[in-house]
């Protein structure tokens, strides 16, 4: 075990505002992380974590991954493939719509674009 591994022992923690490590790597954007987190985290928490909502915008890590300025889609494509809910979200961030996996826009980016 590394030194890594032995420190993320406690993968289902969460802080006072209901954020877990899921929600920290994917605002952090590396699909390494996110990896590992997925070949550490006990198969039957994985989808719990990932549907946690922090407070006080009731984020998931999937929301965290988009409103991001570090948008990786690879991140975005293993979220939903290890369990990740896709669901409409409105409030001060954006509007996720789910083109493929691989294919994310934001209505942050489609107002850049626009």
């Amino acid at each position: 075990m590394s030194l890594l591994e032995a420190y993320l022992l406690n993968l289902q923690a969460s802080d006072d505002l209901n954020r877990n490590c899921w929600h920290f790597a994917a605002e952090g954007g590396s699909s390494e992380t996110i990896q590992m987190l997925a070949d550490l985290t006990p198969k039957d928490a994985v989808e719990s974590l990932l549907r946690a909502a922090s407070e006080p915008r009731k984020e998931t890590p999937l929301h965290k991954a988009i409103d991001t300025k570090k948008l990786n889609p690879e991140v975005v494509r293993l979220l939903i493939e290890n369990g990740a809910g896709v669901t409409k979200w409105e409030g001060n961030a954006c509007n996720v719509s789910v083109v493929e996996t691989t294919s994310i826009q934001t209505s942050r980016q489609k107002r850049a674009a626009g």
